[in-house]
């Protein structure tokens, strides 16, 4: 069933961001974090609206292995400017993750999310 709500959620979200009243606001992974026996990782994204860089908005996010359930890593992310968004995150283990990241720009709210690989150190 979890499967399901995960391929539900990936088809169906990009629908839900293009569609949103604050642009076309889209996220990709600039720095995958890395496993390292529990110490942290820098995770970094792009948010671009348009496909010009997006500063100044609110961005965090849930962080979940795809395969198995380690439960769910919340993070928020700091606005480095010029679009980049930061944050340091220890996971588990390395592997398959998936990241629900949730923009806001003040009034309006959007989501995306993404599936990246995780190494170890």
């Amino acid at each position: 069933m979890r499967k399901l709500v995960i391929l539900f959620t990936l088809l169906l979200l990009p629908m839900v961001v293009a569609c949103s009243a604050t642009g076309d606001y889209e996220a990709t992974i600039e720095e995958v974090p890395v496993y390292d026996a529990g110490e942290s990782s820098l995770i970094s994204i792009l948010i671009t609206d348009n496909e010009e860089a997006a500063a100044g908005l609110s961005a965090s996010a849930f962080l979940e292995m795809s395969q198995m359930d380690h439960g769910v890593i919340e993070v928020q992310f700091d606005d480095q400017g010029n679009g980049l968004y930061e944050s340091d995150v220890a996971l588990p283990m390395g592997g398959e993750w998936l990241v629900t990241i949730t923009i806001t720009d003040g009034d309006h709210v959007a989501e995306d999310v993404l599936l990246f690989e995780v190494d170890e150190k």
